[in-house]
């Protein structure tokens, strides 16, 4: 990410993996370019212990909590540092990828604000990935749309225009089936159904686009007594999208 002494040695190391998938016959491999160093969770989050229905314990990011954090020992990372090394994995990977089968699905930074701890986080718009496709125009170079993260960055309207806009490109291989209260700078991480975003509606655009990738649960509050993975939610959330499912005629 960083274009850092042994750069090449990873990206060959990547390029096998793929080489690997393509023989054993695995058809996507999802990936993103967040470095969140400074956070002590896999996504940049401020809270664990946001309560919310039922008891159930909520992720919450608070960009005016999240804006103070330090540099690390990174420094400053500017998006053009980002964007060029990201070029340059694109150019050395998608080939690849496409030679052998494999679909390179990248994922939204998570949360999209521009910077946090002096980090950039470049992939965090429409643009932005519209500019990733024009990078590499490969029919390997796929999207996970995650409902959650759109959700965070735009109003419902604008999530849909999102969905038709790549889903008609053909772009989209994987969607992330959850919903946030907020906006991209203060939210919290609900229920699939107590959402700001109409999931039957965006699961019907995803069926007027012709979607037909994977539908993945993602990100679920724990209910109390549970193990961190959280099995009762995503459960409660697999028995709601197959319901959502069945309203769209989406099966």
């Amino acid at each position: 990410m960083l274009g850092k002494k042994g750069r090449e040695e990873q990206i060959e190391n990547f390029n096998t993996t793929l080489r690997n998938m393509g023989k054993a016959g695995i058809a996507e491999l999802q990936y993103n370019r967040m470095n969140n160093a400074g956070s002590w969770m896999g996504n940049w989050r401020t809270s664990v212990e946001n309560i919310g229905r039922g008891g159930a314990r909520m992720e919450k990011f608070d960009y005016d909590i999240a804006r103070k954090a330090p540099l690390t020992g990174y420094g400053v990372i500017s998006e053009e540092m980002l964007w060029d090394n990201f070029t340059y994995f694109l150019e050395a990977t998608i080939p690849v990828a496409e030679e052998v089968g494999v679909k390179m699905v990248l994922h939204p930074d998570d949360p999209q604000v521009p910077s946090i701890a002096g980090i950039a986080r470049i992939i965090r718009s429409v643009e932005s990935y519209d500019r990733v496709f024009e990078i590499m125009p490969s029919s390997a170079n796929c999207m996970d749309l995650c409902l959650g993260c759109f959700s965070q960055m735009m109003d419902n309207e604008h999530v849909y225009e999102a969905i038709r806009h790549f889903g008609k490109a053909g772009r989209i291989s994987r969607i992330d089936f959850r919903t946030v209260i907020g906006t991209v700078e203060k939210f919290d991480e609900v229920f699939a159904d107590e959402g700001k975003l109409d999931m039957l509606q965006a699961v019907k655009v995803l069926k007027e686009v012709g979607f037909n990738g994977i539908v993945q649960i993602d990100h679920v509050p724990l209910l109390t007594g549970e193990i961190e993975y959280g099995r009762a939610s995503r459960a409660f959330s697999f028995g709601y999208l197959k319901g959502i499912l069945q309203a769209a005629d989406a099966l």
